[in-house]
């Protein structure tokens, strides 16, 4: 069935879905004692429509192929259709409810809960099976073209009886049981190793060996980089393989964004981890070959390298021997890759050097083939060229394949007569200084011939400016595109293309891109030593005609809101791809993508800086918005430091250094909701940024109150959010990366601990990583290819911590019973055990030169040994706690060492006499939100003149060590920071905290202590116009609006509540009484009286107008968690398990045993039911018939959910991690955030906020589609 037909086929079961969701929606709220079980099926079936619309969405998408429809996802679309066409029958009101019911909405629910499961359970089963195939409906992002086969590769292979005994050499190594996993055919330019690839793929794609195929082409989106290597290698061997699919499977539902991983990640998880987990028989080993040709042509060096160190690792396989055909030029960094390599795993030939017998004759082959062509075509003499025209020939292409093809082409070019082409070529005498010369030459001095000099001038200035542009775009571009980015008519530049088929691909289609048939030509046109040749391209003038060609088009198409998207919240996965395609034109994209690119290739970029300046200043918000939608926030981020690497301006580049900060911080949400660069980035951002009061009047007319926001940064560059628990450790890499400390994008996941990581370190020379877990074991990992090389799990005791030596051959641990082991990083020997603590060990450090190691401890004292013997040199006391941190300084000359009560001392190293104590808690307790102290950590800066220390109330300060002063105090984690290193120059530091975030700060401008003041929590600088200094003293845990919404009250660990003037934000009143944490309040429905749960078992009832405390009530045997009025006041719920209290007489009415814990509670109306989320409660029996129990309507006009302020359902502003509260509450159009420091915020927004209220887009300038 084909794909359209096919997607017919998914609608039909869509919207039979869509129906019987509706019809379980028509049920909610009509049935009395079925609730739970319908809205558990709604559930199910709105899951399954969402399914199934994005699966038909892709089958009727562009990129839908006849390959991706399968029988068995037809059959189980098919089961699917039948099982809900049964079942829609049963749920029809028309069919199953008499009429009387349905106009008294007096509804029977038609299924028993049995049935319920069943059909849950049949449903779940199906959906599994039909997200099983999703794989074949391109969930990986694969290279487009970049196959053997495909119609952007589509090429002539080897002629019969050429390359005989090349081709039989390749394919006994692949046929062969013992052959290496690499086969590497080398050559330089035009010896035909592409052709041969394609030959070979041919041959094994008919033997069934070939596995897969990926064809590099430099200058292609997709082609010129390994991003898309992997995913487009295991699309195509699943088809062969297909009992690999399960573990790709699995992989994609643990990582949906795999294919955006390291290549060391994509390989491990998309393609060896499900290779060793077929089983198939020994007996029945499968060969595949794996074709990669033009991996020279791989834009980074380091992914070749990469890459050439990870292949060898499909030796593991067993049940599937892989093997590869690498071909390339041999460029150095290929070379150096495969001596890092064993000659075991790999076997080479080298194209130039076959002998030259050879190579004339399949040359001789080549052009007795192609003549013989070309006699029939266009009606030759049988004769023709004759022999001594072809000695000619072949003497002009030997030794290179690429010349005999060229002249081929150029000679039998439709557009012009052979017999005069090849007079044109005879006759050209002239001695060529190179091969590429008489390929090249002769064939483009044609196009002057018969010309006059003016004219021929003019043909040389066009030739430069559109093959210019062609051969030095980043990624090719059609004819369509080229007209519109360099303002010139389709007819002209085919005009001058039409007589370049010997060297360029120019399709017939204007839509589909103009490439290069070699890249050899690129290399001639911009041969520095040809600058004074006709044809020569001015490499660096060419770029700078681009950077002006991608400002124009962009100043001419960028604007907000370019896709038309209905809200600010509309999310990146919400946008379509025709939207994407309508709006973003391929040289719009093209502009975005490569402006700097371009810029910064120019002769002298810093004379056009001004020029990319004055674009920023109008669209730097818009082209960010276009960036994020595309994808590559990253790449931007990359682009905005290239640019900044060139400005010489100090305003600029003070500018410039905002600009990317702004980027740093949106980041995350601008990846995730581009629109929201232009609310929750812009809102959020200092109010003295550049970018802030530059784009300021863009911000949306939302509160009617301004917002506090800081004036200028903090030292925090960005928040990196990817872990899903606390981060008890960071370390900087002296060159490779885990986290792009550039970009902020997370490079590498290592997977390979059962349990939390106590320790990270890398090597001295950034090759490896060593890391330390609650799991007994440490593991020493590859950066570079993220391999595990080994583990020590020799441990029958915890692992606390970990260190490595500087020069990288040790590695410490400490154990939770106070012992050290010593380790042989590259024998995994042990070389001491350490035994002088009493109790856990806490820290480790050792000293630059890696003779001694020093060990905080738990038994309060530090320790130092000499590494060499393992002897114990001597014992520091002097701490009266836990000695948390150590460190040594890097050049020696002291030891760090931080405690549990706040104390940091500072030892000489060489005398080890205490030099200087730091009371951190002293400048702790300065702050209104303090929350306690303990040096967890320390570090040293690289020049031994700065020390870091974090602390439990979540602040990070940085010291002087010679004078003991605090120069910095760094706010932003949400709890402790447990971890602090520098980075190697100095300039950065890195946290990490039990708030699953690690942070990096600017620490290079740092105020001095003198004149920077302890400020607020960023959560404070969110009120409306007053900050609230008199917070709470800890985490607020619960809070409530009056009934008239002009009152806010806060609860907190703090022990107390706290009223709070809505309108000005001014403290009211503050309520003591409780001994325990406030757990939750209510307001009397006349909003005069105010009950307090708390942990202490307690119910207290206050005035709200006087603060009195009016009574206190006792009667739960543990913490309360929720409170509730009924709505004539009389009744209060409590829930701990759940009690009724009468408010007049504080006596308790009843007692309600329940046998879970109670997380919701609502009196039904006239106080019938109490409605939990456990059920409805009856509370008065007489009530029960006349008043059936419901839930009271909340108003959730406003809300907060998962970060976000929501209106009417629908996202409007995100929250970035600082402003998030730990509890929130809203009355109206007012939201309360009251926050884990104690402090409380308010917004206000504008009466009649229309959630879908995104920029509206100018419709007057329909953008162009790559197909006009």
């Amino acid at each position: 069935m084909d794909p359209v037909s096919a997607a017919a086929s998914v609608i039909g079961v869509v919207q039979l879905a869509a129906t019987i969701a509706k019809l379980c929606g028509a049920y909610i709220g009509k049935v009395k004692d079925a609730k739970q079980d319908i809205l558990r099926l709604r559930d199910e079936f709105n899951a399954l429509l969402n399914i199934l619309t994005t699966l038909h969405d892709f089958m009727s998408g562009p990129d839908s192929a006849e390959s991706i429809v399968h029988d068995e996802l037809l059959a189980n679309i098919a089961r699917c259709f039948t099982t809900l066409s049964g079942f829609e029958k049963k749920l029809d009101l028309k069919t199953t409810q008499s009429a009387i019911r349905r106009k008294l909405h007096l509804l029977k629910w038609p299924l028993e809960q049995e049935e319920v499961d069943r059909v849950i359970e049949q449903i779940e089963r199906k959906t599994m099976r039909i997200l099983d195939r999703k794989l074949d409906f391109g969930i990986l992002r694969t290279a487009k073209g970049a196959a053997f086969d495909s119609y952007d590769n589509l090429h002539n292979e080897c002629l019969p009886g050429t390359r005989v005994e090349l081709l039989g050499e390749i394919e006994r190594w692949a046929t062969s049981e013992d052959g290496k996993c690499i086969f590497w055919l080398n050559g330089m330019a035009g010896t035909g190793k592409s052709t041969i690839s394609r030959t070979i793929a041919s041959r094994l794609k008919r033997q069934e060996l070939l596995g897969a195929s990926f064809f590099f082409k430099k200058g292609e989106e997709d082609r010129g980089t390994a991003k898309k290597l992997f995913p487009t290698l295991v699309e195509q061997l699943a088809v062969g393989l297909p009992d690999m699919v399960p573990g790709v499977q699995a992989a994609i539902k643990d990582d949906p964004n795999i294919s955006e991983k390291v290549l060391r990640e994509q390989f491990e998880k998309l393609f060896l981890h499900p290779l060793l987990e077929i089983g198939l028989d020994r007996t029945k080993t499968v060969t595949k070959v794996i074709v990669i040709d033009a991996l020279d042509e791989c834009d980074q060096e380091e992914n070749i390298r990469h890459l050439l160190r990870l292949l060898p690792r499909v030796h593991q396989s067993n049940s599937v021997k892989i093997r590869f055909l690498l071909t390339s030029r041999p460029e150095l960094p290929i070379r150096l890759g495969f001596s890092s390599i064993s000659t075991d795993e790999h076997q080479d030939l080298v194209l130039h050097e076959v002998p030259e017998p050879v190579v004339r004759h399949d040359i001789s082959l080549y052009f007795e083939n192609q003549f013989m062509r070309l006699r029939q075509e266009r009606s030759l003499p049988p004769d023709w060229p004759g022999e001594e025209a072809t000695r000619a020939l072949i003497e002009k292409a030997i030794p290179l394949f690429i010349s005999a093809f060229t002249l081929c082409l150029y000679i039998g070019d439709d557009n012009w007569v052979p017999e005069k082409r090849l007079r044109a070529i005879l006759a050209d005498e002239t001695t060529y200084l190179s091969k590429m010369d008489g390929i090249y030459q002769p064939v483009l001095h044609q196009l002057l011939t018969g010309q006059e000099k003016s004219e021929s001038q003019q043909l040389v200035r066009e030739f430069k400016e559109i093959i210019g542009v062609i051969i030095l775009l980043a990624t090719p571009l059609s004819v369509n595109s080229l007209s519109r980015l360099l303002e010139m008519s389709k007819g002209d530049i085919n005009n001058r293309l039409r007589r370049l088929h010997s060297v360029l691909n120019i399709p017939n289609d204007t839509a589909k891109p103009v490439r290069l048939l070699h890249l050899s030509f690129r290399d001639w046109l911009l041969d520095a030593t040809k600058e004074n040749g006709t044809f020569w391209i001015d490499e660096k003038k060419v770029h700078r005609d681009l950077t002006i060609l991608c400002l124009q088009t962009m100043e001419q198409s960028l604007r907000k809101n370019i896709c038309n998207l209905p809200g600010y919240g509309t999310l990146l996965t919400e946008i379509d791809v025709q939207s994407m395609d309508h709006y973003l034109p391929s040289d719009l994209r093209y502009s975005c993508r490569y402006w700097v690119h371009h810029l910064v290739h120019t002769k002298e970029p810093a004379a056009d800086i001004a020029r990319a300046f004055d674009f920023l200043e109008v669209h730097f918000l818009h082209w960010m918005e276009v960036m994020s939608i595309l994808g590559f926030l990253s790449e931007a981020i990359s682009m905005l430091a290239l640019l900044h690497s060139v400005v010489q301006n100090p305003e600029m580049s003070a500018n410039m250094h905002d600009m990317r900060r702004f980027f740093l911080r949106s980041r995350h949400i601008a990846g995730v909701a581009p629109l929201q660069l232009y609310s929750s980035s812009l809102l959020f951002s200092p109010e003295l940024s550049f970018v802030r009061r530059t784009f300021s009047r863009g911000l949306p007319d939302w509160f009617l109150r301004p917002l506090k926001i800081r004036q200028t940064w903090t030292a925090e560059i960005q928040t990196l959010e990817d872990h899903s628990d606390l981060v008890s450790a960071v370390a900087f890499s002296p060159d490779s990366k885990l986290w792009d400390t550039t970009t902020g994008a997370l490079q590498q996941t290592l997977e390979g601990h059962s349990r939390l990581v106590i320790a990270v370190e890398f090597s001295p020379d950034g090759q490896l990583l060593v890391s330390g877990s609650d799991d007994h074991i440490i593991n020493v990992w590859d950066i570079s290819t993220g391999a595990l090389q080994h583990s020590h799990n020799d441990y029958v005791k915890r692992i606390m911590e970990m260190s490595i030596s500087p020069n990288g051959h040790l590695i410490a641990s400490g154990t939770k019973h106070g012992t050290v082991w010593l380790w042989d990083a590259n024998t995994r020997a042990m070389r001491q055990t350490l035994e002088s603590h009493t109790d856990e060990i806490h820290s480790l450090s050792f000293s630059p030169d890696g003779q001694l190691l020093a060990s905080g401890s738990c038994d309060e004292t530090i320790k130092l040994w000499n590494t060499s013997t393992g002897t114990l040199k001597d014992t520091l006391k002097g701490h009266v706690d836990w000695v948390q941190a150590v460190a040594f300084s890097p050049n020696g000359t002291l030891l760090a060492s931080g405690c549990r009560d706040g104390t940091i001392n500072l030892w000489g190293a060489a005398t080890l006499s205490l030099r200087q104590m730091i009371d951190t808690k002293g400048y702790l307790q300065q702050t209104a939100n303090y929350r306690g102290h303990s040096a967890a950590a320390v570090a040293f800066s690289p020049n031994s003149r700065v020390l870091a220390s974090s602390s439990a109330d979540c602040i990070l300060m940085i010291w002087d060590v010679t004078t003991g002063a605090l120069l910095q105090v760094l706010e932003g984690h949400m709890t402790r920071a447990w971890a602090v290193r520098f980075s190697q120059d100095g300039q950065m530091l890195a946290s990490g905290s039990y708030d699953g975030t690690a942070k990096l700060w600017d620490i290079s401008a740092g105020s001095s202590r003198t004149n920077m003041q302890l400020t607020s929590p960023p959560a404070a600088e969110i009120t409306a116009e007053t900050e609230i200094p008199t917070g709470h003293f800890g985490r607020i845990d619960t809070m409530k609006f009056s009934p008239n919404g002009q009152v806010l009250v806060t609860g907190s660990i703090d022990c107390m509540a706290k009223i709070w003037d809505v309108t000005t934000g001014a403290l009211l009143r503050t309520l003591r009484g409780h001994q325990g944490w406030v757990q939750d309040i209510a307001f009397l429905p006349n909003g005069q009286l105010l009950a307090t749960g708390s942990l202490d078992c307690t119910v207290k009832l206050w005035s709200v107008s006087t603060g009195a405390l009016l009574r206190t009530l006792r009667g739960h045997q543990g913490g309360l968690r929720y409170t509730l009025f009924s709505p004539n006041g009389q009744l209060l719920a409590t829930s701990a398990r759940d009690n009724i209290w009468d408010t007049a007489s504080g006596i308790l009415n009843q007692h309600l045993k329940v046998q879970e814990m109670v997380t919701e509670l609502n009196f039904s109306p006239h106080d019938a039911c109490l409605e939990t989320n456990l059920g409805s409660l009856n509370i008065q029996s007489q009530y029960e018939n006349d008043h059936p129990g419901t839930a009271l309507a909340k108003d959730k006009r406003i809300s907060l959910e998962e970060n976000w302020v929501v209106l009417d359902g629908v996202k409007l502003l995100w929250l970035p991690l600082e402003y998030r509260p730990y509890r929130w509450a809203a009355s109206g159009c007012t939201v309360a955030l009251g926050y884990g420091s104690g402090a409380v915020s308010f917004m206000e927004f504008r009466p009649g906020l229309q959630p879908l209220s995104a920029p509206t887009a100018d419709l007057s300038s329909e953008p162009l589609s790559d197909s006009a």
